[in-house]
């Protein structure tokens, strides 16, 4: 009885430091990939390559900070803009994502913004499920000028985490956005 009393006793004492240990390294926030992507209207064949290779390359991590700028103009294959969205209620929303002027586009919960075939490529479906402002501070989805001013575009950011689902001919991207801890968060975003 007091050797399993004594077992208890260590395996009480060891565990929290185990767990602060684990909390306090700073192996999360190198988990956290920072992706830049922008889509301008007019590309070239090596930008195209270029931003196919980001956006499949999005798959090989699990966490990521996006921040993800597509020229409004922009329009894939069939000349249908590159953003969609449908409404918490999984209604098609044909304004939600146009940009007419900067500001704040609808967040949700249950909203998904999903991007078209990027640059002729085919073979890349990506959602991005926005969840409500309130819950995720560090997460928008806006309309906003580019650097020049001559152009409007359509912007997320924010802290996702990816599931990839293999479907035929193709890979779909989920982006679910979380939060990190405050100290993961500010450090990723001071570089």
């Amino acid at each position: 009885m007091l050797k399993n009393f004594f077992v208890v006793l260590l395996a009480a004492l060891l565990l929290p430091a185990s767990l602060n240990a684990a909390n306090n390294s700073s192996a999360p926030d190198a988990a956290i990939a920072k992706v830049t992507i922008d889509i301008p209207f007019l590309l070239d064949e090596k930008e195209k390559a270029a931003i196919v290779e980001k956006l499949t390359g999005l798959e090989k991590h699990s966490f990521i900070y996006l921040d993800l700028r597509i020229n409004y103009s922009a329009r894939n294959g069939d000349g249908a803009p590159f953003v969609s969205s449908v409404n918490v209620k999984g209604v098609p929303q044909a304004n939600s994502a146009a940009c007419a002027g900067g500001g704040a586009l609808p967040m949700g919960a249950g909203r998904v913004y999903s991007l078209g075939p990027v640059a002729g490529y085919n073979h890349l479906l990506m959602s991005v499920y926005t969840g409500e402002r309130a819950a995720f501070p560090y997460n928008d989805v806006s309309c906003e000028y580019t650097a020049s001013g001559s152009h409007e575009q359509f912007r997320i950011r924010g802290f996702f985490h990816i599931i990839a689902n293999s479907i035929p001919t193709a890979a779909a991207l989920q982006l679910r956005p979380f939060n990190p801890p405050f100290a993961i968060a500010a450090k990723l975003l001071s570089k």
